[in-house]
């Protein structure tokens, strides 16, 4: 619940750090992306070796399949951070869109995160169980769906 907070102030401070009008000039999508990721960086620094460095094992070399290489591993992460940029990007830009990209970023937040129910369901369910459909994820999904539809008609 927390981390719902928090989340949603960064949508609404980065709404109106570049909502205009200022009396000074608005910061681009990019340099805000920049500035938070490196706060956000520093955090995860933080974490990463004080939790999975003593850990490193049990959390990250017991997982990988036997033949997977270093090259494979670099690789993947390298797309894999280019994917996490450019999705940062569009938050930032989305929020861009004037008094109500906070809200237009937060529905498709919401819709993203339904669709991965379902999403994960079927692709992960005969693997984890955790990403099995249960009537609680569903009800949410609903929910988050009816949410959007009433937003997009009312709003």
């Amino acid at each position: 619940l927390l981390s719902t907070a928090f989340v949603s102030i960064v949508y609404v401070a980065s709404n109106w750090l570049l909502e205009f009008p200022w009396s000074r000039p608005v910061p681009k999508p990019l340099v805000l992306a920049q500035m938070l990721g490196t706060v956000e960086v520093a955090i995860i620094c933080i974490y990463f070796l004080a939790e999975v460095v003593p850990h490193w094992d049990s959390l990250v070399s017991d997982h990988i399949k036997p033949g997977v290489t270093t090259h494979e591993c670099l690789l993947n992460y390298a797309l894999y951070l280019l994917v996490c940029g450019v999705h940062q990007y569009a938050f930032y830009y989305s929020c861009s869109l004037g008094p109500t990209g906070a809200v237009t970023a937060g529905v498709n937040k919401c819709v993203q995160t339904a669709l991965l129910f379902f999403i994960s369901h079927w692709l992960f369910c005969g693997v984890a169980s955790s990403q099995c459909l249960s009537e609680l994820k569903v009800i949410g999904a609903v929910g988050v769906c009816a949410g959007v539809l009433l937003y997009g008609y009312f709003g």
